[in-house]
């Protein structure tokens, strides 16, 4: 199942940020800890690493972006087999929240995706 990969919070006050820069690009093999931008704060630059396993499908917001809402939609990872078709849908607001299930030892056992919009 495509899962969209979401602008994080890099700080507790963090609401926006600028995607300086992607250091993977569309159809790389990403595994967790790749990093894949940096991401610019008002305080610093930070790298941003995966936590999930798959193929880049799709880059949503390009590098250089200035004023990237935190959660919102950046990039869509892809699992075996999928195509960028496969993007998840995304409500008007573009957010979807994600739930991952894992066990004991960190291995993603369900992942569970539901569009909504903020007020």
């Amino acid at each position: 199942m495509a899962t969209n990969i979401l602008m994080p919070a890099l700080s507790p006050t963090m609401e926006e940020g600028k995607l300086a820069k992607w250091l993977v690009k569309e159809g790389d093999v990403i595994k967790s800890g790749t990093i894949l931008a940096e991401i610019e704060t008002d305080k610093a630059t930070m790298e941003f690493e995966a936590v999930d396993e798959g193929k880049l499908g799709k880059i949503l917001v390009p590098e250089g972006s200035e004023g990237v809402k935190v959660n919102a939609p950046i990039a869509v990872l892809l699992a075996d087999g999928e195509s960028a078709d496969a993007v998840p849908a995304a409500a008007p607001g573009g957010y979807v929240a994600r739930l991952t299930i894992r066990d004991h030892v960190g291995q993603n056992l369900k992942t569970h995706e539901v569009p909504f919009e903020l007020p």
